[in-house]
């Protein structure tokens, strides 16, 4: 009888190992799920904004290109005007007025090129400086969708071995499991011996 009191209590113990072992087995699927659709969102919107970056940053190349290929017109132009101001093309130039320039001015618009030239070079350096920081901002995110993949192996392998350790234990229980089965079927059949005809022996 104590054998058999041990085996159902070893049981009783064994089924709520097991019970708990098939409930932390599903909180961790439950979080491997939450986690795995967390990182796709992230990744999902790390792409999405690196490429807003990119873009920006080649249509902000695209600006400055231009802004310097009309820098170097602007400054071409000045110095032609500065060298030959009696040119009878002078007063055709696209950046000069068609009126002559007033007394005390001796080039064309030397002036506005100038003061245009300056407003570019500054509009450049700002982009330039925008597209600087863009950059260290993709560099960023970069370096997040790095960190998320190698936090993303990491969980995967915690959740492996915290399984395959879950594993252990049922195999262990059930086989201290088996071996009380096996022990309490024997104590039985010590306590109550078959007679050699197959039934017990009857006082007389």
């Amino acid at each position: 009888m104590t054998h058999l009191l041990s085996f159902l209590e070893q049981y009783s113990h064994m089924q709520r190992l097991q019970d708990r072992a098939s409930e932390y087995k599903s909180r961790l699927r439950r979080e491997e799920a939450r986690s795995r659709k967390k990182r796709k969102l992230l990744r999902s919107t790390c792409k999405q904004e690196l490429r807003d970056k990119l873009s920006l940053i080649e249509n902000l190349q695209e600006i400055i290109d231009e802004q310097q290929g009309l820098v170097q017109k602007l400054q071409q132009a000045a110095s032609k005007d500065v060298a030959d101001p009696g040119d009878p093309t002078y007063s055709q130039h696209p950046l000069c007025p068609a009126s002559p320039p007033p007394d005390g001015d001796t080039a064309c618009g030397s002036p506005p090129p100038s003061a245009g030239v300056q407003r570019l070079v500054h509009s450049i350096q700002t982009l330039q400086t925008e597209r600087s920081k863009l950059l260290n901002e993709v560099e960023s995110i970069k370096m997040e969708v790095e960190q998320g993949e190698n936090e993303k192996r990491q969980l995967s392998a915690s959740f492996e071995t915290q399984i395959h350790c879950l594993r252990e234990q049922v195999r262990e229980h059930e086989e201290e499991l088996i071996r009380l089965r096996t022990e309490t079927v024997r104590s039985l059949g010590t306590l109550c011996p078959p007679t050699g005809n197959g039934r017990t022996n009857r006082i007389s």
